[in-house]
């Protein structure tokens, strides 16, 4: 959200400048352009961490607490990188930029995981890392663990290929490219399995029975 949210500034920017049919990087320079990508790296994060906290205070879900520094985690990257790490101020700006890239990575990773997909409790053998209620195969299941795996780390192919000028991908609007369609994949099955997950362990607390019975006709 927060990438989009930027180029919605970003167009709207280069529309006012009547440059919308060519690339200019002093329009992305300039104070206004620079103060809106730097609100809505934060932004979209902010909202959803107080979403959260105020999830946990009216309803004592403590798991949304944690749910917060997820959100809290993601912040972080965006702190570094603009205190610093985007500007190339000493390598260790830019280690502690992967740094916390890799913590929040890793955090969402785990949260997609035990959370949100309900993995990791079951009681059968078979179904030891996933769940026992489950709607389909359980290579399903062990394949967009690994896909959601490689997806959220997706950010270092970008890494390499612009701080490190490693050709992975050679153009960038291609680059681009790709990562969106990546994230768009990615958001598919994580939902799919979020609201299956929903369905059978209520982790939003949405309903008051787990278990919904069914309609029967009056005679």
């Amino acid at each position: 959200m927060s990438v989009v949210l930027g180029d919605i500034g970003l167009t709207i920017a280069y529309f006012n400048q009547s440059k919308f049919l060519e690339r200019d990087p002093e329009i992305e320079k300039t104070n206004g352009v620079k103060v809106w990508l730097f609100l809505m790296a934060f932004a979209p994060y902010w909202w959803r961490f107080w979403q959260c906290i105020n999830k946990w205070y009216k309803h004592s879900n403590r798991m949304q607490l944690i749910n917060s520094l997820k959100y809290f985690s993601k912040m972080l990257p965006p702190i570094v990188y603009y205190a610093g790490a985007s500007n190339k101020v000493g390598p260790n700006s830019f280690y502690l930029f992967m740094c916390m890239q890799i913590i929040h990575t890793t955090f969402c990773c785990y949260w997609d995981f035990r959370w949100d997909w309900g993995l990791f409790i079951g009681t059968k053998k078979n179904t030891k890392y996933l769940r026992d209620e489950m709607k389909f195969s359980p290579n399903f299941y062990y394949t967009c663990m690994a896909l959601n795996l490689v997806f959220r780390f997706w950010w270092i192919f970008r890494i390499f290929t612009i701080t490190f000028g490693v050709a992975i991908i050679d153009n960038m609007e291609l680059l681009v490219f790709v990562s969106m369609l990546v994230e768009a994949f990615r958001r598919s099955f994580w939902a799919i399995l979020r609201i299956e997950n929903e369905f059978f362990n209520n982790f939003e607390q949405y309903r008051d029975i787990v278990i919904i019975p069914p309609i029967q006709e009056e005679r």
